[in-house]
């Protein structure tokens, strides 16, 4: 007999969501489901590193490197700011003396 029944005017009464009330409920959920997430989420702290401190120089590529007199290499090479030229000199520390000459 559940077949032949005719439809009921409180079988009209279900209320679904149509247009703007559909969206403002979708834009609601998303709304709410970020904050969770946003709330939910571990924080990670950012790293401090300490980085000052006295450096020297671990490598330098030079090609034109040239022994003068005196027991001195020099080097000249182009970097940044042009021409640059290195000077090394021997430094012998005499008998008796506790400083280099």
């Amino acid at each position: 007999m559940a077949r032949d029944r005719r439809p009921q005017l409180r079988d009209l009464e279900v209320e679904i969501p149509m247009g703007c009330d559909r969206v403002g409920l979708a834009l609601a959920r998303g709304i709410a489901t970020a904050a969770l997430v946003f709330f939910l989420t571990p924080q990670g702290k950012a790293q401090v590193v300490d980085v000052s401190g006295r450096y020297q120089c671990a490598q330098a590529k030079v090609r034109r490197a040239k022994i003068e007199p005196g027991h001195k290499i020099v080097l000249r090479y182009y970097g940044k700011h042009g021409l640059v030229e290195m000077t090394y000199e021997r430094r012998v520390a005499e008998m008796g003396k506790t400083a280099l000459s």
